[in-house]
């Protein structure tokens, strides 16, 4: 009998801290404060009667707010609950951030659920919630492309936060790579070696980008037309070994694939199923070491990007010499400086088609890709048409390669 009382006694006690911290959670507080919801404009808090308290002895509720965890006299405002407790014992109220919290974003605030129990003022658990702050949705940069030449003055990008409300616009600047061009947390953008960087500018969780191109000198056979790049006075050549179709002053080729760092010798071998798209298929823009211009001519030069190509559209005038007899030329001059630079009319070569427009049609790889198997061509005449724009053909293509240095 005495060990049966004994093992009793035991499971007694094994079972008390259980019951106890279940009895912690209903007595200790008379009310207990729940979490809080912060939707962009207000805040909703919400308290609940413990389930030991008998109801009808409650005669009203609340809230305390402040931003201290003490609770100090005359900085913590005190907010009825917005309706009846219900008979769950359930009761809320709603605060407003402008006027309740003054506009305070971002700002922690502190709080406890009060109830009014036999007469007596009861208070809950204190808990906190930050004040819903409005998030930065967008941030844009003056400038997407910017050149800058060392030896003049630094310049300045500003940016524009949206929306003008967000509770912190603070933008952080930075450089890619700042052998390139730096960047102040002002924005002031100053160049240090010629080549391309990316500037960024970013607020939150959001961020713009500049692409930063710094010059160097202008070498040798190339033009500055004075925005983006230095643009080279002739496509690329390097006429394969027993070729005899080019000629001058046009030349009917020399026809590069994209990716590709020599030009073939026939134009069946243009044909797609030669082609390597597993290589290059998927890639978005050529790498250097895939860049033909850059393979043959060195330093700095490399095929344009179809921005770049975008550019002489925007910021230049052109205009076609020759005739349908002859050979076309499309010269582009700068609206910014007056310097010229022209194009001749190679066409281009497909593995099914073969030779296309050669003399009449202008065609340049730009570096960048389109789809997976498809880049974008700088077309700048159309058979007897002047016709300057971009289009998208298969990689697998040949055509021209211009040339561009940073």
């Amino acid at each position: 009998m005495k060990k049966v009382f004994l093992l009793l006694l035991c499971l007694a006690m094994v079972a008390m801290p259980s019951c106890r911290k279940k009895i912690d959670v209903d007595v200790k507080y008379s009310v207990l404060t729940k979490e809080a919801d912060t939707p962009v404009n207000s805040v909703k808090l919400y308290a609940k009667v413990s389930s030991s308290v008998d109801l009808a002895q409650v005669t009203a509720g609340g809230f305390l707010v402040s931003e201290s965890q003490s609770f100090p006299s005359g900085q913590t405002k005190e907010v009825p609950s917005s309706g009846e407790i219900d008979s769950n014992g359930d009761f809320s109220a709603t605060l407003s951030v402008n006027d309740d919290l003054e506009g305070k974003r971002g700002k922690t605030f502190y709080y406890k659920a009060w109830i009014t129990l036999s007469g007596k003022r009861e208070t809950g658990e204190a808990k906190s919630f930050v004040c819903p702050v409005i998030k930065v949705e967008s941030i844009t940069i003056s400038k997407t492309y910017l050149r800058i030449d060392p030896s003049l003055d630094d310049v300045t990008l500003t940016v524009t936060v949206k929306p003008d409300n967000a509770t912190d616009k603070t933008v952080v600047w930075s450089s890619d790579d700042k052998k390139i061009a730096t960047v102040t947390q002002s924005g002031v953008v100053r160049g240090v070696k010629a080549g391309k960087t990316i500037i960024k500018a970013s607020s939150g969780d959001v961020s713009a980008e500049c692409e930063v191109s710094v010059k160097g000198d202008c070498p040798s056979g190339a033009v500055d037309l004075g925005f983006g790049p230095y643009w080279r006075t002739s496509v690329i050549l390097v006429p394969p070994e027993g070729v005899d179709y080019y000629y001058s002053p046009g030349h009917n080729g020399p026809w590069y694939r994209w990716g590709e760092l020599r030009p073939k010798t026939v134009s069946s071998e243009y044909a797609a199923t030669t082609y390597d798209f597993a290589k290059y298929g998927s890639m978005k823009r050529l790498s250097l070491e895939d860049d033909a211009a850059h393979d043959i001519l060195g330093g700095t030069w490399r095929i344009p990007t179809r921005d770049e190509f975008q550019m002489l559209l925007d910021n230049c005038t052109y205009s076609k010499s020759g005739s349908n007899t002859g050979w076309y030329t499309v010269t582009f001059t700068s609206k910014i400086n007056a310097n010229t630079l022209r194009f001749e009319c190679e066409g281009y070569v497909s593995g099914t088609t073969g030779d296309y427009g050669a003399g009449s049609g202008g065609f340049h790889w730009t570096s960048t890709s389109a789809t997976d198997n498809t880049a974008y061509l700088f077309r700048h005449c159309y058979k007897d048409n002047m016709y300057p724009g971009i289009s998208t053909y298969s990689k697998a293509f040949g055509a021209s390669i211009a040339a561009v240095a940073d």
